[in-house]
């Protein structure tokens, strides 16, 4: 009986150090996007706290990676603020702002 219970234990400690994995996880980046109306261009814009960019380039096709999540935008033109939102940006969406 004794015997046998050992040959069980060792079995089973054999049989689980003969097989092992491992398990790696990839997280990416969280990334969403702003694309500007043609009337933006040249105008600046901020999001959140961080300093003002130039829109150079406008179109759905010309993309501005920002966060996701909760933003403060503002747009401003000729040194007057045009546009002042608050917007909730998935995690790969675009959002398309248009101006006045």
């Amino acid at each position: 009986m004794i015997f046998r219970a050992i040959a069980i234990m060792l079995a089973v400690s054999f049989i689980s150090g003969c097989g092992s994995y491992e398990t790696k996880s990839v997280i990416e980046e969280q990334k969403s996007y702003l694309s500007f109306s043609d009337s933006l261009k040249d105008a600046d814009y901020k999001v959140n706290n961080s300093g003002w960019y130039k829109i150079e380039k406008t179109g759905v096709d010309e993309i501005y990676q920002i966060q996701t999540g909760k933003i403060h935008l503002q747009v401003r033109k000729n040194g007057k603020i045009i546009i002042n939102r608050e917007l909730l940006v998935s995690n790969g969406a675009v959002r398309n702002i248009e101006g006045p």
